[in-house]
């Protein structure tokens, strides 16, 4: 094997402890220093220690902080020049940021939908507006309130089914996006590699029909205007 310009060779092969160990030698640091890095790199980004089991991991990282606080001659905790992590605390941390994603998302779903359906109803009522004359000609024809409402209940529907269509579409162009990706920003085949949005029917559907829940809601209001309308006023509505 080369690496650097130097020719290393094969002792053995690493057992996978469930770290990404694909594209990972393992030399010794004086032999590192020397081929791979020069004899200037004396500082340490990261040291990587395996505990006995899961369970005296805690300990494990109690004694290497210790260790680590006498050699950088630190008394005080606080004061510490180095972090030690295990992988129970990065899980900790993970789990804590998509506890907070799933508290927020809700909140940001409301927050869109009430202004989608604003977005609807100012639409629905301008339309109403405009459309005053023509509300006065069906109804001075024979058209009922009933059939006004579901009229513009309807229109209400159909702008609503819309706007959800798109979304549905822009979610797949960016699900399908990052899939394809993923593999390429994290070429190692690791967590990331895989870290994209599962395609699945049922939320969807949800979604959409979340949307046409909006245009029912959002065209109420609009509808019962139109229909209430007073077929006299509303041919004279210029």
């Amino acid at each position: 094997m080369v690496v650097a310009h130097t020719t290393f060779t094969v002792l053995g092969v690493m057992k996978d402890y469930g770290h990404n160990l694909d594209n990972i030698i393992v030399t010794p640091i004086t032999t590192a220093r020397a081929a791979v890095f020069g004899y200037g790199g004396d500082q340490l980004n990261s040291i990587t220690a395996t505990a006995t089991s899961s369970a005296t991991a805690p300990a494990a990282a109690r004694k290497v902080t210790q260790i680590l606080m006498v050699r950088h001659h630190i008394a005080n905790a606080r004061q510490a020049d180095f972090q030690v992590q295990t992988l129970g605390t990065r899980l900790t941390t993970f789990n804590r940021v998509v506890t907070l994603l799933a508290q927020f998302s809700p909140a940001i779903a409301a927050i869109s939908l009430l202004v989608g359906g604003i977005g609807v109803l100012n639409i629905m009522l301008v339309s109403v507006t405009d459309r005053t004359s023509e509300i006065g000609t069906r109804k001075a024809v024979g058209a009922s309130d009933a059939a006004i409402l579901t009229q513009f209940i309807l229109e209400a529907v159909a702008l609503a089914g819309l706007g959800g269509l798109a979304g549905v579409g822009v979610g797949l162009g960016m699900v399908l996006a990052m899939r394809m990706a993923a593999p390429v920003l994290d070429k190692t085949g690791g967590v990331f590699a895989h870290f994209y949005p599962v395609l699945s029917l049922v939320p969807i559907l949800m979604a959409f029909g979340i949307s046409l829940t909006i245009g029912v809601l959002a065209g109420v209001y609009p509808a019962w205007r139109a229909s209430r309308l007073n077929p006299i006023d509303a041919l004279r509505w210029e």
